[in-house]
């Protein structure tokens, strides 16, 4: 199977951008603590709330052999804290403060976030640099919380009838390595985590050097660093192992799946190219696929949209999905319901005559525009959404992006 910018990125459709629309929001002082961890901060007087968003550069890739689904389970248990711990704590401030709060593990990173009331920018800076400073967990406590995490992981798949189909297509692009495994792990490996596991993999992973915070919200610099010092500072630094990705993987043969299951009531084609990413590929072919994705499909009115849905009538509903992560190798796919009583073959041709229309004759300068437009006008929206964008700010920070360098994006 070929690049996807092999097949798109020909003629006209070979666009770059020359606009600049972060550098006015993402306009951060950092603050560089004596145990290596870097906290941004973003001043934004157009709100009255504050938000902490801790990115640690761990993911489920990086669960070793044999005990898939590690970190995820490690993040189920540092934010479902038993009562006393600094997660229970934050759970009591946002409930009776109002605000919100969540945690997250991607193939590649951690994510924890808070926002609340200004006034408790001090208690929350207070418990995130504990739960970074350490994690005590018995075997006892890994045995009365493995059910839930084994339940809540069954319930993901019960309600998302297309998690199979994608977990499918994932072991069919990465084989079996680390991409190739969901983020929740296998039910096999879940089942044998040890409390030693989990303490090990937060001392190596969930330590400063190897975190990235970010403060957004109506503060200021001098508070942040009065809370940064007398709080995070005090972790002592430790060492971290060195994170190993896959190789690109050009040159996977082209591979059809046919699965079958009772939960899904329609037929679904999916297809999916392998794509460039950000951290290894020419970096306007990956800002070319984010323009294109709105094209091809966004709120009813992309090109593909049009002709499978309304003119062509194959369909009720299609989606194109792609997100540039800077780690690993991505996929440009298309997600499509077929109509009632219609076949999947009958997809597939109206699929295949219009991704050869759009190689014959490019997109049009309308299009191009539009979508320029839609994409302005989702980042503008960072500015009243705190914690719109700073998941990518941050991802970009850790893989060793200046300020100036993501602010130039996408120039």
């Amino acid at each position: 199977m070929k690049y996807i910018k092999d097949v798109f990125f020909i003629g006209a459709i070979s666009f770059v951008f020359s606009f600049n629309v972060l550098g006015s929001f993402f306009q951060p002082e950092v603050i560089s603590l004596k145990n290596g961890l870097k906290i941004y901060v973003i001043e934004n007087k157009r709100t009255s709330v504050v938000t902490q968003f801790v990115l640690y550069k761990v993911g489920s890739a990086d669960d070793p052999a044999s005990k898939s689904g590690l970190a995820s389970f490690l993040e189920y248990l540092v934010f479902n804290g038993d009562e006393g711990t600094p997660a229970d704590h934050l759970k009591k401030l946002v409930d009776h403060g109002g605000g919100q709060l969540n945690g997250l593990v991607t193939k590649d990173f951690t994510y924890y976030y808070e926002t609340v009331a200004k006034n408790h920018l001090e208690d929350i800076m207070k418990l995130e640099a504990l739960r970074m400073a350490s994690f005590m967990v018995s075997q006892d406590d890994v045995e009365q919380n493995r059910g839930a995490v084994l339940e809540q992981k069954q319930r993901h798949e019960d309600t998302s009838p297309l998690e199979f189909f994608y977990q499918a297509i994932n072991k069919a692009f990465f084989g079996k390595g680390p991409y190739g495994i969901p983020v929740s792990g296998w039910k096999s490996d879940l089942s044998h985590i040890l409390s030693k596991d989990l303490r090990d993999f937060h001392t190596h992973f969930y330590a400063p050097g190897n975190a990235i915070v970010i403060i957004v919200g109506d503060i200021t610099i001098d508070q942040v660093k009065e809370y940064a010092t007398k709080y995070y500072e005090i972790i002592p630094p430790r060492v971290t192992p060195n994170r190993e990705r896959l190789e690109d993987v050009e040159g996977v043969e082209k591979t059809k799946l046919i699965l079958n299951s009772d939960k899904i009531k329609t037929s679904i084609l999916g297809r999916s190219y392998h794509a460039p990413h950000f951290a290894t590929q020419d970096h306007k072919y990956v800002y070319a696929l984010e323009l294109l994705k709105y094209i091809l499909a966004f709120q009813a009115q992309g090109r593909f949209e049009k002709a499978l849905i309304r003119q062509e009538k194959v369909a009720s509903q299609l989606s194109v999905n792609y997100k540039d992560f800077p780690l690993r190798p991505r996929t440009f796919s298309f997600v499509i319901q077929s109509l009632s009583g219609k076949k999947l073959d009958d997809v597939e041709a109206v699929l295949d005559r219009q991704i050869q229309t759009l190689l014959a004759t490019g997109v049009t300068q309308e299009e191009l525009d539009k979508a320029k437009d839609i994409f302005i006008s989702e980042i503008d929206l960072m500015k009243d959404e705190p914690l719109r964008g700073i998941d990518k700010f941050a991802e970009r920070l850790s893989v060793g992006e200046s300020v100036a360098e993501i602010n130039a994006w996408p120039e």
